[in-house]
């Protein structure tokens, strides 16, 4: 008879993590360590991004890097390196960073409620939230046309406090995980979700074109 439980006895947070997380658990064993940082490369191509890479980088007590590793962006790879605590190497790469991260947790609200309701829910909360009167946001809002969500039923609601979650946890990553002050965390999370507008909308790009004016 086979015996399931040897064969199944393994570390299951060592087997569901990312060999990122592995390479950084094997650097803070070496004495030249001090510090791991995120680099986000990501290309603007003739119209959009070329896909985004994630650059882990370690440096020494000197602040020089020593050692990296770059893959490709993978939310929960990135997730699990805020959880450790692991800032971006600046504010721009943090902003990217998060205004991806934004990207990604917003994709879940967006799947189970449809591009054109979530793009209206998603401008409703925003122009109810203190990230309307910020710069950042502000500049784009009139480049944005969102129609206004059907308000009967619960679906404008439920949208809403699930948008609104995205951007409390991502607050909640820079103020407790990765230790920002008050002022730093919402230039970041403010630029992060115009980051994000931008991109989704389409803003740059039209701009480009000269198909969007203000």
């Amino acid at each position: 008879m086979s015996d399931l439980d040897s064969y199944f006895e393994i570390d299951k947070r060592e087997r569901d993590s990312h060999p990122l997380i592995r390479l950084l658990d094997a650097q803070h064993g070496k004495p030249e360590f001090d510090a791991a940082k995120v680099q986000i490369i990501r290309q603007r191509a003739a119209l959009g991004f070329e896909p985004a890479q994630l650059s882990l980088q370690f440096f020494n007590k000197k602040d020089q890097m020593y050692d990296y590793k770059t893959e490709l962006w993978d939310a929960e790879l990135n997730d699990a390196l805020v959880d450790r605590e692991i800032c971006a190497v600046d504010e721009p790469n943090e902003i990217q960073r998060f205004g991806l991260g934004l990207a990604a947790a917003l994709e879940h609200p967006e799947n189970r409620y449809g591009d054109g309701f979530f793009n209206a829910v998603l401008m409703l909360v925003i122009d109810k939230s203190p990230f309307a009167k910020m710069d950042s946001v502000r500049e784009l809002r009139p480049y944005i046309a969102a129609a206004k969500p059907y308000q009967y039923g619960h679906s404008v609601e439920d949208c809403s406090a699930m948008i609104q979650a995205v951007f409390q946890d991502r607050w909640l990553e820079l103020r407790r995980k990765l230790s920002y002050d008050q002022t730093n965390a919402e230039r970041i999370l403010a630029r992060a979700l115009a980051y994000y507008l931008d991109e989704r909308f389409g803003i740059t790009d039209g701009r480009k074109l000269g198909w969007l004016r203000a």
